[in-house]
């Protein structure tokens, strides 16, 4: 049915639930930096799920170590003169998300800059695994002692417990995934901002099904081609030899990454939201439809919409 075009899959949100890993890594992250910086700090104040929701909203979010690093400036930069802090991170996402970290430091910078030139002398992010104590404790938390090991080749010196990844949650099932694969003649593939050594420890026996030719994994690229750079789906698309195709999200980077590629001559990528494992699944799903993209709330109730996608563009032109 779909023999001259391909499916690309993100991993986060999509074919892997990580409601219960990532985000849990974020908030422990948070706490870690802010104590790490001032060990004085309250510990009372928790980060929500509605505080990491409204950084990555902005679609300039899709690292979650970024989000961690956005939070802990925000919370250690908060003016004393506002005394609700939950408001003031809000705002902060609010008014500065759209340029990322920079614009984050950019606004903070006007309101507390002798303490953030402090704390980003401190923490220098974003910067290698050994360099910035943001990305290493993050990925202590997330890898565990002995992933960690085999991701970075060093020894962990912060966390020593469970690693959060195991609370990743397969979604995709194999009955669904074949049924895909025969729908794209085995055309599958996965852009990701997860590493290599995540995507195939959660996703297990499934992980050799996605052509690994075609798949990119930003972790373990250059920050400037991570999403929404369309670079990584410009060249899978190429390495399948499509110039159509479908890519499968959760995000607003996901979609502008699509579009990005679409303004290229030549390329036509269809994107599909899933919303059920988003942090606020009904907030997402109603961004998508403002955008006028298909949505589904589970990715296993693809194979019953792709037609309807397609058919719908065939008639849109």
């Amino acid at each position: 049915m779909f023999k001259d075009k391909c499916i690309i899959f993100d991993v986060d949100g999509v074919l892997i639930d990580t409601r219960f890993s990532y985000i849990r890594a974020i908030k422990k992250t948070v706490k870690y930096i802010v104590r790490y910086c001032f060990p004085a700090h309250s510990s009372n104040f928790l980060v929500t799920n509605d505080m990491i929701f409204n950084f990555r909203q902005s679609g300039k979010f899709n690292n979650d170590v970024d989000t961690a690093y956005a939070l802990s400036l925000t919370i250690i930069c908060h003016p004393s003169t506002i005394s609700d802090l939950p408001s003031f991170i809000t705002e902060v996402a609010a008014r500065a998300t759209y340029g990322g970290i920079r614009s984050v430091e950019d606004y903070l910078s006007a309101i507390n800059p002798k303490q953030l030139d402090f704390i980003k002398r401190k923490l220098k992010y974003p910067n290698r695994i050994t360099e910035t104590i943001v990305s290493r404790i993050f990925d202590e938390y997330f890898y565990g002692p002995m992933l960690f090991r085999k991701r970075y080749g060093i020894n962990a010196e912060h966390y020593f417990g469970k690693p959060l990844i195991q609370y990743d949650r397969r979604i995709i099932t194999r009955v669904s995934i074949r049924k895909i694969s025969n729908l794209f003649s085995g055309k599958l593939a996965i852009i990701t901002g997860r590493s290599k050594l995540a995507s195939e420890y959660s996703l297990g026996d499934m992980y050799p099904m996605f052509s690994q030719q075609a798949s990119f994994y930003l972790e373990d690229e250059k920050r400037s081609l991570g999403k929404p750079n369309p670079h990584a789906l410009r060249n899978a698309l190429e390495v399948f030899s499509c110039k159509e195709g479908f890519y499968v999200g959760d995000s607003p980077e996901d979609l502008i990454m699509c579009k990005n590629l679409n303004c290229t001559k030549g390329f036509d990528i269809k994107f599909i939201g899933v919303y059920g494992a988003a942090v606020h699944p009904r907030r997402i799903k109603e961004y998508f439809l403002g955008q006028n993209c298909p949505v589904v709330k589970n990715v296993n109730e693809l194979s019953n919409i792709i037609y309807k996608v397609n058919s719908n563009f065939k008639d849109a032109q």
